[in-house]
C-alpha cells in the first residue's frame, strides 16, 4: 500500500470518530454537524454517514440520526439569492467570506495596524472593501490576479489602491506594509508562495496574517501545515498566534454547482471554515522565492460568465476537427462533484465554466478562439481558420458553427443558473 494510500485511510479513520462522536451529541441538522467538524467536506461527511446507517453493528438511534442528516442534505435548500458580479471561476479559488468574519478580521487589522499605518491584502478583496470602508485613517492596498474582480475594487477613495497581481508569479511593488493579510489557495505550493510575499512586502514587525486549511480538509494536511510552518520561519516570520476555525467562508456559485452534482444540495452555504495564523516579520535574509509554473488556462468571458480554456496542444493545427471531439462531456451531466484539486479528471479538462461544468477538447486553441469572437460578432468559422492557419473543409465548417451555437447557449444557461436571467 503506498504512502498516500494511507493517509486516506488513516484520514478516513479519523473522520469516522470524529463524525461517531458527533452523533453522540446528537447534531440538530446537517449544517450543525458540519460545524463541529474542522473543515471536513460534506462529501466526506455523507460517506460516514452512509456507512454508519449501513452497518447493523451501529445502534439504532446513531443510526437513525445519520438517516435523517443525509436526507437533509439530499433535500435542496431555496435558492433566491442571484450570483453577485463578477462571477468568480473554480480555477479562480476565491471563496467569499461571511459578514462576522469580515467584521472580525476589521477589528484585529485595526489593533495591529497604527493610526496611519498601511495594509496590503493578498488575494483577500472582501476583506480589503470591508477594512477599506471602516478604517480611513489607514491606508490599503490590493494585489488581486483577476482582472474583473480587481476593477470591481477600484474606486476614488483616496486611501485604497488596487493592483492586478499574481502574488505567485508577477513582480511585486515596492510597498512595505504595517501588516499583510493573505488568503492563497489551500495548497502547499501556493501557502508557501504568499507567505515569501508577504515576507517581502513586510516592514520589519509587521503582522502577517494567512488563512490555512483545517486539519479535517484532505488526507496528508497535517505533514502540508507543518512545511508551511517551517516555510515561514525559513521566511522571517515568527509564529505568534493560531485560531482555529475563526474563518467563515461563503460556498461560492462552483460550489454550490458540484455539491449539488454530488447529491447534497442541501450542504449550507457557511460551512467551510478556515484557520488564521498570525506571525510577526523579522529581519532575514529571504530564501529563494518559490517557483510557479506558468499557467496554462486562458481566460475569457462569453454574456459575462468565466470561462478557461487550457491550450496545449500542437496536435491540433494538423488534425480534422470533428464535432464528436471539439466539445466533449467529460463528466455525465457535464458538473464535476468536487472542487478538489486532487480529482483524476482534472488533467483531462480543457475547458471549464463558472458553474463547475468541464469538458475535453482535442482543438482547445479553436475553442478559445471561437470564445473570443463571438462577444464582437464575428464569425466562428473565420476565428478557427485563423487559429488554425487554414481553411476549413465543409464539415469542419458547420461543426465550428454547431459548438459556436452551443457555447452560447451553455452561457446563456448559466446566467439563467446565476439567477442573471
Amino acid at each position: 500500500m503506498g504512502t498516500y494510500a494511507l493517509d486516506v485511510d488513516i484520514f478516513t479513520e479519523r473522520v469516522d470518530e470524529w463524525i461517531r462522536l458527533a452523533l453522540e451529541r446528537q447534531p440538530q441538522s446537517f449544517g450543525a454537524l458540519l460545524r463541529t467538524l474542522p473543515g471536513v467536506d460534506p462529501a466526506v461527511v455523507a460517506d460516514c454517514l452512509e456507512r454508519v446507517l449501513s452497518n447493523s453493528g451501529e445502534q439504532l438511534s446513531t443510526r437513525a440520526r445519520a438517516g435523517v442528516l443525509l436526507l437533509e442534505a439530499e433535500t435542496p435548500l431555496p435558492d433566491n439569492n442571484p450570483s453577485r458580479r463578477p462571477i468568480p471561476h473554480p480555477l479562480d479559488c476565491y471563496w467569499p467570506n461571511d459578514p462576522l468574519t469580515l467584521r472580525a478580521l476589521t477589528r484585529k487589522l485595526a489593533r495591529l495596524t497604527p493610526a496611519g499605518g498601511k495594509i496590503i491584502y493578498l488575494a483577500w478583496p472582501n476583506a480589503f472593501a470591508d477594512a477599506r470602508a471602516l478604517l480611513p485613517n489607514r491606508k490599503h492596498l490590493l494585489l488581486e490576479r483577476d482582472s474583473m474582480r480587481a476593477a470591481a475594487h477600484r474606486g476614488p477613495a483616496p486611501n485604497h489602491d488596487v493592483l492586478t497581481i499574481d502574488v505567485l508569479r508577477d513582480a511585486l511593488p515596492a510597498d512595505r506594509a504595517d501588516t499583510i493579510i493573505a488568503d492563497p489557495p489551500w495548497y502547499p505550493e501556493e501557502l508557501m508562495a504568499f507567505l515569501w510575499a508577504a515576507a517581502q512586502l513586510a516592514k520589519p514587525g509587521a503582522h502577517v496574517l494567512l488563512a490555512l486549511p483545517q486539519i479535517g480538509t484532505r488526507p496528508g494536511i497535517d505533514l502540508e501545515r507543518e512545511d508551511v510552518m517551517a516555510w515561514a520561519a525559513l521566511c522571517g516570520l515568527r509564529s505568534r498566534e493560531l485560531c482555529r476555525g475563526v474563518l467563515g467562508y461563503l460556498a461560492p456559485p462552483f460550489e454550490r454547482a458540484a455539491l449539488a452534482a454530488r447529491g447534497l444540495p442541501g450542504t449550507p452555504s457557511n460551512w467551510r471554515r478556515g484557520d488564521l495564523l498570525i506571525c510577526v516579520a523579522t529581519p532575514t535574509e529571504l530564501p529563494p522565492r518559490p517557483h510557479s509554473e506558468a499557467d496554462r488556462w486562458h481566460g475569457t468571458h462569453l454574456n459575462g460568465i468565466p470561462i478557461r480554456v487550457r491550450v496545449e496542444n500542437s496536435a491540433e493545427f494538423s488534425t480534422s476537427i470533428s464535432a464528436a471531439k471539439l466539445l466533449e462531456s467529460a463528466v455525465n451531466g457535464d458538473v464535476l462533484d468536487t472542487v478538489s484539486r486532487r480529482a483524476a479528471i482534472r488533467q483531462r479538462a480543457r475547458v471549464w465554466t463558472s458553474r463547475n461544468r468541464v469538458f475535453t477538447s482535442t482543438h482547445p486553441g479553436v475553442l478559445l478562439a471561437i470564445l473570443n469572437a463571438i462577444p464582437y460578432g464575428l464569425p466562428a468559422e473565420q476565428a478557427a481558420e485563423k487559429q488554425l492557419g487554414r481553411a476549413l473543409a465543409d464539415n469542419e465548417r458547420g461543426t465550428v458553427i454547431a459548438v459556436s451555437k452551443r457555447l452560447d447557449e451553455l452561457a446563456e444557461r448559466e446566467l439563467r443558473e446565476h439567477g442573471l436571467r
